[in-house]
């Protein structure tokens, strides 16, 4: 379930939130989540077997159904669910994916709470805790805090309008949506003559 989106290597440096740091992340959830299924492809086009390690080149196909895959596809699948947040530690909003089943659990036992309820109206604090040497020798735990708005400055630098989540179901940025709409809208002369002459009137008031 971990994911990375198509040029993904090109998208703006701190976009992406891959993994919890040791110790406390506080985060906020601002969009989403989203859920499905992946699983990788090689350059090659071949399936990745899920026990083998994801390879550079290879590229993640997600479905919101399972019954949209062939056999193979589903062997090798895991699940995944992908949210907008504004991670504290990094002062920035970011696309999280998880892919550790227990923390999708809590945040799921969180929003069907009759004392919590939806997820985006508090931060979350997720530890994360190494217990042996092993890579997966680690423990997350998850803590809501205290119901409050949300920070009118957190608000302004989301741009969470301009976010669009299903794009990873294309194996598209999520970043890409806003550009994607000039692109297909794109600016005429006669658009510019117009705006110059909009700014010539206010200078002349």
């Amino acid at each position: 379930m971990s994911f990375i989106p198509k040029d993904y290597d090109k998208a703006s440096p701190g976009d992406y939130m891959n993994k919890f740091q040791d110790g406390p992340n506080k985060i906020r959830f601002l969009k989403g989540p989203i859920t499905g299924y992946e699983h990788w492809v090689t350059p090659e086009g071949n399936i990745r077997l899920k026990k083998e390690q994801i390879q550079k080149g290879d590229k993640p196909v997600r479905v919101k159904d399972f019954t949209e895959l062939d056999m193979e596809a589903r062997n090798n699948m895991k699940g995944f669910c992908a949210a907008y947040v504004w991670n504290y530690n990094a002062d920035k909003a970011q696309v999280l994916q998880l892919n550790q089943v227990t923390i999708m659990r809590a945040f799921d036992a969180l929003a069907e709470s009759p004392s919590w309820g939806d997820i985006t109206g508090y931060d979350v604090v997720v530890t994360r805790t190494k217990t042996g040497s092993a890579p997966k020798d680690v423990e997350y735990s998850v803590m809501p805090e205290p119901k409050a708005p949300l920070m009118k400055e957190i608000t302004e630098m989301s741009d969470i309008e301009n976010i669009n989540l299903e794009a990873l179901y294309e194996g598209e940025d999520p970043f890409e949506r806003e550009m994607k709409m000039m692109t297909e809208d794109p600016i005429t002369n006669e658009d510019l003559d117009n705006m110059a002459e909009k700014i010539g009137a206010k200078k002349s008031k």
